[in-house]
Formats: structure tokens, C-alpha cells, sequence
């Protein structure tokens, strides 16, 4: 009897297991960006500033990571605006705590007739502690950026991953949030 409901429990898992695989079931929190082969089809142009360079860099690892195309078919143009906000202010006037918006609008064009094939905006904001040493700032502001920048790396390869995806498929694009 115990046999039997043991086997049963295993068999009742297994038939679980399979239907979940078979109905494109993926587990919540895992990064699941498709590496599309197109990806090393995309040149990144250059974006300007510090920030933008960092922008760049990133992007290129993700989408290029073995190396930018030498005949590319998209060109993949970047504009990042950056802005601060005191989000925690001393009776004295003092920012206690700031938050960096980081706004990335982006256009991918063919390269062959520049014709705009998907675009849009993304936004990341990152919160830092204000101290008052100057390395400390320099430091905390630093490390807000490299989360932003991550993150928004991270935004517009699921962005063109979706945009790629839907053209496989044959669908319409539309703009959506992630």
C-alpha cells in the first residue's frame, strides 16, 4: 500500500513537472533575456558624457559580448539625460539623501536607410546618502550610477529582445512598459 502511494506521488510530480515545462512556465526572478542572434547584429553608436561612455560599455557587454559587428544591420542610438533630486533635506538646508533620474531614450534604425524600426524611453532612479566628505559623495554617487546604468542596460536588452522577438512572430510593436 505504501508502495503504491509513493509511486503515485512520483508520478503525479513527474506529470506536474512535464506540464509545466511544456506550457513555457519560467521561474520569477531568474534573468531570462533571449540572446537573440541579432544582438550581434546592433552597432551602438557613441553617447556622450562619462555616463554615457559607461552606458555603452555596458550595453556592449550585453549585446556584443564578443565583439562589435563589422557589417552591422541595426544602428542602436543612445541619448541619456541625467538629473538630481534632494530627497532628504536638513533643517539647516542640508541634502541629506539625493536620487539620480536617469532617462534613456533610444532609437533602433537599419543601417543600411536609417528608417527608425522601434524606439522609446526608459527611466532608472537611484537613491544615494549625501555625507559630508567629499570622497564619500564622490564614491556614493559613483556607485548609484553604476546601478543605474546596469539597470538600464539591463531595460533596453529586454526592450529589444521583446522588439525582436515580435518581429519573429509577426506582431505588431507596441510600446509597452516592462
Amino acid at each position: 500500500m505504501w508502495l503504491s502511494n509513493s509511486l503515485a506521488r512520483w508520478a503525479l510530480l513527474a506529470l506536474i513537472a512535464l506540464m509545466a515545462s511544456g506550457c513555457g512556465f519560467q521561474p520569477v526572478g531568474q534573468r531570462q533575456v533571449v540572446q537573440d542572434q541579432r544582438f550581434s547584429q546592433i552597432f551602438i553608436l557613441p553617447i556622450a558624457n562619462r555616463e554615457g561612455q559607461l552606458l555603452r560599455n555596458a550595453l556592449t557587454r550585453r549585446l556584443n559580448p564578443y565583439g562589435e559587428p563589422s557589417d552591422p544591420r541595426y544602428h542602436l542610438i543612445v541619448n541619456l539625460s541625467l538629473t538630481t533630486r534632494s530627497l532628504g533635506v536638513r533643517a539647516a538646508g542640508d541634502t541629506t539623501r539625493a536620487q539620480r533620474v536617469m532617462t534613456l531614450s533610444y532609437k533602433l534604425a537599419n543601417a543600411l536607410d536609417a528608417v527608425v524600426l522601434d524606439s522609446g524611453n526608459l527611466t532608472e532612479n537611484v537613491s544615494y546618502n549625501v555625507a559630508d566628505y567629499e570622497y564619500l559623495d564622490d564614491f556614493a554617487l559613483n556607485s548609484a550610477h553604476e546601478r543605474g546604468i546596469e539597470a538600464l542596460s539591463e531595460q533596453l536588452e529586454r526592450r529589444l529582445a521583446l522588439f525582436f522577438q515580435r518581429q519573429a512572430d509577426g506582431r505588431a510593436i507596441v510600446d509597452e512598459q516592462l
